[in-house]
């Protein structure tokens, strides 16, 4: 499976069907955020044992690489409209040229990843926490990011709280 594709039932069902008697408490962290709707900061709050990293591991591990807890969060959220539009909170709003301009003042013009300035390559005005997460149009979820690390970056799985200033 492909990272941020929608999580079938089948699939889901197949991976309960082969966790073990010794790790239910796993089983019950998954129904609660593919069935449920729960974070899985909450989910492992709820039900878990061990850390994270462990139960993500141990998710990865059942599911031969395949599946992780956010990809069952976002296909939660993905196969109820409602909840998704509570959870984004509102449309989300347009980029201005007065907001792109003030990202790019504030960052000098260069990209924040690798230092690269404008005058050497395409700046792109980007989200930090993306706007699928939950992250907003504002000055503070906004960085620049050259051409090559804000397409470098698309598709990765990243820890937002670690990146947020």
């Amino acid at each position: 499976m492909i990272k941020n594709n929608y999580v079938q039932p089948y699939e889901v069902l197949k991976l309960m069907k082969g966790i073990t008697e010794k790790d239910n408490f796993i089983k019950k962290i998954i129904k609660s955020v593919y069935n449920e709707g729960l974070t899985s900061a909450e989910a492992i709050n709820k039900f878990g044992k061990k850390s994270k990293r462990q139960i993500q591991r141990k998710i990865s591990n059942y599911s031969n690489k395949k599946l992780t807890l956010r990809d069952l969060r976002r296909s939660f959220l993905f196969s109820h409209p409602k909840l998704r539009k509570r959870y984004y909170e509102g449309e989300r709003k347009k980029m201005t040229l007065k907001l792109r301009w003030a990202v790019l003042c504030r960052d000098k013009f260069r990209c924040v990843s690798c230092g690269v300035g404008s005058n050497e390559e395409i700046l792109h005005v980007d989200h930090i926490k993306p706007v699928c997460l939950g992250g907003k149009t504002e000055l503070i979820n906004l960085q620049t990011l050259c051409r090559k690390c804000n397409f470098g970056k698309k598709g990765l799985e990243i820890d937002v709280k670690s990146i947020q200033k």
